[in-house]
């Protein structure tokens, strides 16, 4: 059974943008890297909330949602 969201992964052009827009929503930073040309987790405070991953695009990645990954039983 799906008990919640545990994480969602984003393809972007400027992951520092992203980060900026994120924090100004109110999010996080859990982590940055410089895994896959640079990344980043973030997360809204509280219990339970999904954490965003940020990845920069490589190549001919497509720009947007990458997966969605549930927790589960």
């Amino acid at each position: 059974m799906v008990q919640a969201i545990d994480h969602i992964e984003l393809i972007v052009r400027d992951v520092d943008a992203h980060i900026t827009l994120f924090e100004k929503l109110g999010f996080k930073v859990l982590m940055r890297t410089a895994h896959h040309g640079g990344s980043a987790e973030l997360q809204l405070p509280g219990e339970n909330q999904p954490i965003f991953e940020i990845h920069q695009a490589i190549g001919e990645e497509v720009i947007g949602v990458n997966h969605i990954a549930f927790r589960v039983d």
